[in-house]
């Protein structure tokens, strides 16, 4: 499986993905997102860089949805220097971008700014 066709066809992450428990009996969508890929690096050594550089790419799309997308990615597989893009995508033109950006700072420990 090519990253590019998990990153905008399969997994945890993209439009539905919620960065909180909708109820006790549930995992959040990002934990999820984090022991899948967690899960592929060990199949697959390499998988979660190359998710990251995907993630990366993704920032750059004009569809709402890869942005997004790119956010939820870069909040677990993501450096610190990531952080900073993800940053930059807080103050996207699309609000649903904004609180994914909001979501995956806060997730990081980091304050928008």
């Amino acid at each position: 499986m090519s990253v590019w066709h998990w990153f905008v066809c399969n997994g945890p992450h993209g439009a539905r993905f919620q960065w909180h428990r909708d109820s006790a009996s549930h995992f959040r969508d990002v934990d999820l997102l984090r022991e899948f890929i967690s899960e592929r690096e060990v199949a697959n050594p390499g998988f979660s860089e190359k998710a990251r550089l995907t993630a990366i790419e993704a920032l750059d799309s004009e569809d709402a949805v890869l942005v997004a997308t790119g956010i939820q990615v870069l909040a677990v597989v993501g450096t610190e220097d990531d952080v900073r893009l993800i940053q930059k995508t807080a103050n996207h033109r699309n609000e649903d971008v904004k609180k994914h950006a909001r979501c995956a700072l806060y997730e990081r420990g980091v304050k928008p700014t």
